[in-house]
């Protein structure tokens, strides 16, 4: 009777770990769903950085949203980025936000419907009208 119970929990071991792996296959290989779309890119008067404004959407049981960050010029948007700075729900091309650099260490966010998640990224200051 032993060997039979000792067998019985070797299998659901076994099952128990297969599942477990395929669990982990399948969330590893959905990491990454979501995409983003650039709308636009506006440059500081130094063009040492920028403001890219941008559309993220993470598949058909999520609606889209506008996104914005300011990155390096060096720097791309990735897949996995998400807005620095400031998100809101909607289309960028129906969100109403406009851009606008004051200077080079200073943007001015305009239309902003929602609070901004930072007033400052590095040493550029973020404002909204």
């Amino acid at each position: 009777m032993s060997r039979v119970i000792k067998a019985v929990f070797g299998v659901l071991l076994v099952l128990v770990v297969i599942a477990v792996g395929g669990m982990a296959a399948v969330w590893l290989s959905l990491d990454d769903m979501c995409g983003n779309q650039v709308e636009s890119e506006i440059w500081a008067p130094d063009r040492a950085h920028k403001v890219v404004v941008f559309q993220r959407d993470c598949g058909a049981t999520t609606g889209f949203s506008t996104q914005l960050s300011i990155l390096a010029s060096g720097e791309e948007l990735h897949s996995d980025d998400a807005g620095n700075f400031y998100i809101e729900t909607g289309h960028p091309k129906n969100s109403g936000i406009e851009v606008e650099w004051l200077g080079p260490k200073s943007v001015l966010i305009k239309g902003a419907t929602r609070p901004l998640r930072a007033t400052e990224i590095g040493d550029i200051k973020i404002v909204r009208e």
